[in-house]
């Protein structure tokens, strides 16, 4: 059961982020909390998601397990839990110097991401 004070979430059941802890912030603005996810949020993930593919395009471990770890951190700050969780496999798989998985765990990062984009464009238009 939802409590009274999440009760401005059920707009968001089909998020493809757990919107709680962004709730805690902003409150019922959910305009805001969507600007932010929109223009500050995705972006700086989009933005890292690129160092992070430079980084295991020039084999360079160090720079990507930093960037995974980094990047690790605001997916899960956000609620998307899900490129969260790809990151970290990243993160702990070039930790172990195991470089087999990581592009493929690197497109499901970004597929995850693709997805709260357009989840993201459709609220948006929805709203417009």
């Amino acid at each position: 059961m939802m409590s009274e004070r999440r009760a401005g979430l059920e707009d968001f059941t089909d998020a493809p982020l757990l919107l709680d802890d962004l709730y805690d912030i902003f409150g019922e603005n959910a305009e805001a909390m969507m600007t932010f996810l929109r223009d500050e949020s995705i972006p700086s993930i989009e933005s890292g998601l690129l160092s992070l593919a430079a980084a295991i395009a020039d084999e360079n471990g160090e720079q990507a397990i930093l960037d995974a770890h980094r990047l690790r951190g605001s997916s899960a700050m956000i609620g998307a839990l899900n490129i969260s969780a790809a990151l970290g496999e990243i993160e702990d798989d070039l930790r172990r110097s195991d470089w087999q998985h990581v592009p493929e765990r690197f497109v499901i990062a970004t597929a995850h991401l693709q997805r709260v984009a357009v989840w993201l464009a459709e609220r948006n238009r929805s709203v417009a």
